[in-house]
């Protein structure tokens, strides 16, 4: 189903703002309420999953260490013994 939305981003703007609305049918708010708190939000833990994805990937390769800290959350930092090869891959892409 489209919203009649006709750019892409527009139409994912309109399905997060939609999908607030269903989780949350009893909210109000205004255009910069919507954006600070819903979108961004929504975003947020969008992204979140996808940083996990990617950090637990370059673990997996070795380029990153994962460690839990004393505050039992996971630290993360560059394997220093791959730091040439990391240079490398980066100079080639970026």
């Amino acid at each position: 189903m489209k919203l009649g939305l006709g750019i892409t981003n527009e139409l994912q703007i309109g399905y997060e703002i939609l999908t607030y609305f269903i989780e949350h049918p009893d909210s109000r708010d205004t255009l910069e309420g919507i954006m600070q708190w819903w979108l961004l939000e929504r975003s947020i833990k969008l992204q979140i999953a996808k940083v996990k994805k990617v950090l637990a990937e370059l673990v997996a390769r070795g380029y990153i260490v994962e460690q839990k800290g004393g505050d039992s959350q996971t630290h993360y930092q560059i394997n220093k013994s791959k730091y040439r090869e990391i240079q490398a891959i980066l100079k080639k892409c970026c």
